[in-house]
């Protein structure tokens, strides 16, 4: 699975939910929260995570942002199939 996230157009908490349940679309993810993100993710064996415009990401996430990270991070450490990439 390739997660696409740009900063572009991902201008809060809720267009960023929108994005990835479209890109997921797994009738499993149904809540808009970071425990739901998990739990869906960790469902699969390989996922790639591009972050586009990440300043932007940041910007518009504020401290949000930083928890998202943490979580794909430790996506990466449980399952070395998973990796993300920042492309600015």
């Amino acid at each position: 699975m390739e997660l696409i996230l740009d900063g572009k157009n991902i201008l809060n908490k809720s267009l960023l939910y929108k994005q990835l349940k479209m890109q997921i679309n797994n009738e499993e993810f149904i809540g808009e929260n970071l425990d739901a993100l998990w739990d869906v993710l960790t469902m699969y064996n390989k996922i790639t995570i591009i972050i586009k415009n990440d300043a932007l990401l940041k910007r518009n996430l504020n401290n949000y942002y930083d928890s998202l990270i943490i979580l794909f991070e430790d996506l990466v450490k449980i399952n070395e199939n998973n990796k993300i990439i920042y492309e600015r």
